[in-house]
């Protein structure tokens, strides 16, 4: 019997997303010692026996890593094997901003220059920094 289990609390990372070259620490709650099969799968071509091993995603991509394991045979031979999911990891390109040189006439009249600069961190869409008035 096999299954495949989606559960956020079998499998635990240190992080979620970051830029590529991204290193994560994969937990899991389960006791090693009830298995007679263990291996990570990271979803980027690299596997594990480690109990709480480390992978690091080199690509840009959304991955999911599973934990396969397997139970020992019941009296009647048969044997159980179940896959938990983890969440989704999020490996992507680093934002690299490039700095904008303005040329003033007259460094001491700042007073016509009415500009907003506002940075956004475009892998989560958020706002990261804002300034008025420059």
């Amino acid at each position: 019997m096999s299954a495949s289990i989606t559960h956020a609390s079998v499998i635990s990372t240190n992080v979620s997303n970051g830029t590529v070259s991204l290193t994560v620490a994969f937990y899991s709650n389960l006791d090693r010692s009830q298995f007679t099969s263990w291996i990570w799968d990271f979803g980027d071509g690299n596997t594990s026996t480690a109990t709480n091993p480390i992978n690091t995603y080199f690509s840009i991509d959304t991955f999911t890593a599973s934990l396969t394991v397997t139970l020992p045979p019941d009296p009647n031979g048969n044997v159980q094997t179940f896959s938990y999911i983890s969440n989704p990891i999020y490996a992507y390109e680093p934002v690299i901003l490039h700095p904008v040189a303005i040329q003033l006439n007259d460094p001491n009249d700042l007073s016509r220059w009415n500009m907003s600069v506002e940075c956004l961190d475009v892998s989560l869409g958020e706002e990261t920094l804002s300034a008025d008035g420059l």
